[in-house]
């Protein structure tokens, strides 16, 4: 409870200690299934924060115990998770692997929202792989599963945005980002993606010229992503969060190179402001 008010608050320094806390009391008591949904989250906040080989380890433990107690509804969860770390970490080909079996494990559960949720993940993958073709296809995919999940529709209107600017479709990009982005401002919130959905929009408006409207856009990106940092107790998570998770040190770097930044890397003139929602994986 202590880490998932802790993740409600936005302080997943705290989130991650109260889970670590957790799967203790479970391994002790000998519950096995709720241990093994806590590694799960703790593999997913590990990677939230920019630990992505503490992530993947927890996760890939946790994946021989589920495959070892059939518990198949986890092993997919499981999957879907460990595809997206190897992903930031570079290891595409099983990244790919792992998630495409993600996507076709919880087709056959019958969950499209996770399995809407594997396609986004499996389209990042793909982006960061250079096949933006087929990255496009897969967050049309999502796009079209995801109307169970509207939070999860917009990471995947972001995602499709990305994949659109990588194969130099400037006008598509520039048009699914602003779907993105009309629908988080209606939302105020979304389950995670937020960054990535702001920055997309950022970067389209700017390939399609519009600067000072893309300037306008980053500084809110930036202004909430140094919300979000600040509620992070642990000064060393703070700044894994920042600069070792992708989308967050982009938006740190164009911060710098639209704006000027001083060496905290907050840019002049911009306040932290609101937060978003952090939220913990359900397995």
């Amino acid at each position: 409870m202590r880490a998932a008010r802790a993740s409600a608050a936005g302080d997943l320094g705290r989130c991650l200690s109260g889970l670590e806390s957790a799967l203790q009391a479970f391994e002790q008591a000998g519950d096995l299934r709720n241990a093994l949904s806590m590694r799960t989250n703790l593999g997913y906040v590990y990677s939230e924060l920019g630990d992505f080989q503490r992530a993947e380890a927890a996760l890939r433990q946790a994946l021989v115990a589920a495959d070892r107690m059939g518990l198949h509804d986890l092993s997919a969860a499981i999957l879907h998770n460990l595809g997206r770390v190897l992903g930031l970490r570079g290891e595409l080909a099983e990244a790919e692997q792992l998630e495409r079996r993600a996507v076709d494990e919880f087709g056959r559960q019958g969950d499209p929202r996770l399995q809407g949720a594997a396609r986004r993940y499996l389209a990042e993958i793909l982006i960061a792989a250079g096949d933006y073709a087929a990255a496009e296809r897969e967050a049309t995919a999502a796009i079209d599963t995801l109307t169970v999940a509207p939070s999860l529709q917009v990471a995947a209107l972001g995602v499709s945005s990305r994949a659109r600017l990588g194969r130099g479709d400037a006008e598509g990009a520039l048009r699914v980002a602003g779907v993105a982005h009309e629908a988080l401002e209606r939302l105020g919130e979304i389950e995670e993606g937020e960054s990535m959905v702001r920055l997309a929009f950022a970067e389209a408006l700017e390939q399609s010229g519009l600067r000072e409207d893309a300037r306008r856009t980053l500084a809110v990106a930036h202004k909430r992503l140094l919300a979000r940092a600040h509620r992070i107790g642990e000064p060393a998570w703070r700044d894994r969060f920042l600069y070792a998770v992708p989308v967050n040190a982009r938006i740190l770097a164009l911060a710098d190179e639209w704006f000027g930044a001083s060496p905290d890397g907050k840019p002049v003139a911009i306040e932290s402001g609101t937060s978003s929602r952090s939220v913990i994986a359900r397995a």
